[in-house]
């Protein structure tokens, strides 16, 4: 549902939908769970598509990091979220980091 939400440009709706979906995973499956992490990758997404690049920047470098330890830093995942914190450190003129 969030991702259809998110593909209809209801990113507020779909931000809703996204951060139950990280909440409950995280409780259930853990920080680390493959299937958590693409849900707050997506969370961070519906947050930058709303302009609101610092709690997308949190969410990017959250899913990122846990992406990288546990999936591997070259897993096309993990690169998927370090593009999308480099495009939310971008648009806060962030550019040496």
């Amino acid at each position: 549902l969030g991702y259809k939400l998110f593909d209809q440009g209801r990113y507020s709706e779909a931000e809703i939908q996204f951060q139950k979906l990280v909440q409950d995973g995280e409780k259930t499956l853990g920080k680390y769970d493959e299937e958590t992490l693409y849900n707050k990758h997506w969370l961070g997404e519906s947050l930058y598509m709303q302009n609101r690049y610092q709690e997308a920047e949190k969410q990017f470098q959250q899913a990122a990091y846990r992406r990288e330890k546990t999936l591997g830093q070259d897993y096309v995942d993990t690169l998927y979220s370090k593009h999308w914190l480099g495009q939310a450190l971008y648009r806060q003129n962030k550019y040496q980091e």
